[in-house]
C-alpha cells in the first residue's frame, strides 16, 4: 500500500512538472490554445507517456525532458488530444545521448482532425475509410472536381479484402476518392520500422484503413491559422530556454510487459524522410484494438 501511494505521488509530481511546463508557456500565446485546455491536453499526455514508459521498462529518469516538452507543446498547439487517440507517445532510445526520446506524434486519427479543420479551399465535413471486400460493390466515376460514388456492401461478408477507399466529402456536397491497393498499403507496411509488429498481425485491416487514412490525408494542403503556425516555429527553433533539462521527480520503477510500443509511428508513414537509425523502437508480442492506433 505504501509504494502505491509513494508511485502515486510521483506520478502526480511528473504531471504537475510538465502541465506546468506547457501551461507557462501557452500562457503568453491566448489566441493559440486556452491555458486551461492547452493544460488538460498536457496532462493527457502524460498519462499516455507514463503507460509507455511503464510498457517499455523505462523511468522519467532516462528520457529526455526538455525534448519531450517541447513535443508536448507542439501537439498541444494543434489541439491533438492524447486521450481520444489523436497523437501518441512512443520511447526510442537515443543511443547518442543515451537518453530516451518519446516521440509525440499525431495518430491517423490526429491528422485526419487537422485536415478537417484547416484543409486549403473547400471544407471538409467527413471523411470515410472502407475496406472492399469480394462480394461489396464500388462504383466511381471521376468527373473534374468531384468523384462520384456507389458503395453496396455485403453485409456480413467474408469476402478477401480487394483494396481499401478514402472519401473526403467536402460542404457543397462534392467527394474526393483515393483508391489504396493492396500493393500500396503492403509497400507502406513494408517502409516501416516494425513492418511484422504485432498490431500488423492481428489487425491487418485495421492497421490498413490507418495507413490509408494518412495516405489521403498527405494529399491535402492544410494550413494552419497564423497563431499557431507561429507557435511551432518558435518551439522548432529552440526558443523554450526556459526549460531545463533537469528530469523531475522518478517515477514509474516498475517494468512491465511491452505491448504495442514499437517504432512505428508516423515515420512509418514518410518513407522519403530520413529514418532515425540512432534510436531503437521497443517491440512487444501482444497488442488490442485499443492499442494498434498507436502504430497506426
Amino acid at each position: 500500500m505504501t509504494s502505491n501511494k509513494l508511485q502515486q505521488a510521483q506520478n502526480n509530481s511528473v504531471q504537475s512538472y510538465f502541465v506546468n511546463q506547457v501551461g507557462n508557456y501557452l500562457k503568453d500565446l491566448p489566441d493559440v490554445i486556452g491555458e486551461g485546455e492547452g493544460r488538460r491536453l498536457a496532462f493527457n499526455l502524460v498519462v499516455r507517456s507514463a503507460a509507455a514508459l511503464e510498457a517499455g521498462g523505462y523511468t522519467w529518469q532516462d528520457v529526455d525532458i526538455k525534448k519531450l516538452t517541447m513535443d508536448y507543446v507542439r501537439m498541444v498547439t494543434l489541439g491533438l488530444d492524447a486521450s481520444n487517440d489523436e497523437c501518441y507517445p512512443i520511447p526510442y532510445r537515443n543511443t547518442k545521448t543515451k537518453k530516451v526520446e518519446l516521440q509525440c506524434e499525431p495518430s491517423a486519427k490526429g491528422l485526419k482532425k487537422l485536415v478537417m479543420q484547416y484543409a486549403v479551399g473547400r471544407k471538409i465535413i467527413d471523411f470515410r475509410a472502407f475496406a472492399i471486400r469480394e462480394g461489396d460493390s464500388f462504383r466511381l466515376t471521376r468527373t473534374p472536381g468531384d468523384d462520384k460514388w456507389e458503395y453496396q456492401e455485403a453485409i456480413f461478408g467474408s469476402g478477401k479484402v480487394l483494396g481499401y477507399v478514402t472519401i473526403i466529402i467536402y460542404e457543397d456536397g462534392s467527394s474526393n476518392v483515393m483508391t489504396h491497393s493492396l500493393e500500396d498499403i503492403e509497400a507502406r507496411r513494408q517502409a516501416s520500422k516494425s513492418p511484422n509488429s504485432p498490431a500488423w498481425k492481428n489487425w491487418p485491416i485495421e492497421m490498413a484503413l490507418a495507413k490509408a487514412t494518412r495516405r489521403h490525408c498527405k494529399a491535402i494542403s492544410i494550413k494552419l491559422p497564423d497563431a499557431q503556425a507561429k507557435a511551432l516555429d518558435a518551439v522548432d527553433q529552440q526558443e523554450m530556454k526556459e526549460v531545463q533539462d533537469v528530469a523531475p521527480a522518478p517515477v514509474i520503477e516498475i517494468s512491465g510487459e511491452s505491448y504495442a510500443v514499437d517504432g512505428d509511428g508516423v515515420i512509418e508513414d514518410y518513407p522519403d524522410e530520413p529514418q532515425q537509425s540512432a534510436r531503437d523502437p521497443q517491440q512487444s508480442d501482444q497488442v488490442s484494438p485499443d492499442e494498434a492506433w498507436m502504430e497506426a
